[in-house]
């Protein structure tokens, strides 16, 4: 598939975190280039296989904790010296489904405020979820 015809399920966010990156018991570090809730796209030095498993540990903008994530790589492409690394998250549990909702409640929020909508960011974990969380998740 060429990156022209991909489909997407989700909408996709910009995000600049830092990612460590387990893959064949190696740890890589890398850099978030977006996210979404299926899967997340990564800049990173190692170039890894298609089907490849991996796990993801990301630093949440504005908390302490960090979210572990399961997923497999569905691409990769050479990029100046780098490499651009596509994944599709595995099976998330609840807790897990919520973090990565709320991080990427955070980057819509931000992303509207840079387009000059008047949006309040949440300061605490409490503030991105609704009472109906775990009837939806």
């Amino acid at each position: 598939m060429t990156m022209g015809s991909e489909r997407r399920d989700q909408p996709r966010f910009r995000a600049e975190m830092r990612t460590d990156l387990v893959a064949s018991g190696r740890t890589i570090l890398a850099v978030t280039r977006d996210i979404s809730s299926t899967g997340i796209c990564v800049d990173c030095s190692k170039s890894l296989a298609p089907g490849t498993p991996i796990s993801l540990t990301i630093g949440l903008p504005g908390f302490a904790d960090k979210l572990r994530l399961e997923a497999h790589v569905v691409w990769t492409t050479p990029l100046s010296g780098m490499f651009q690394v596509g994944a599709t998250f595995d099976q998330l549990d609840i807790p897990k489904s919520k973090a990565l909702r709320a991080v990427i409640r955070i980057l819509s929020r931000e992303a509207a405020r840079d387009l000059g909508a008047k949006k309040s960011v949440p300061r605490s974990v409490d503030d991105f979820f609704d009472p109906g969380d775990l009837e939806n998740a």
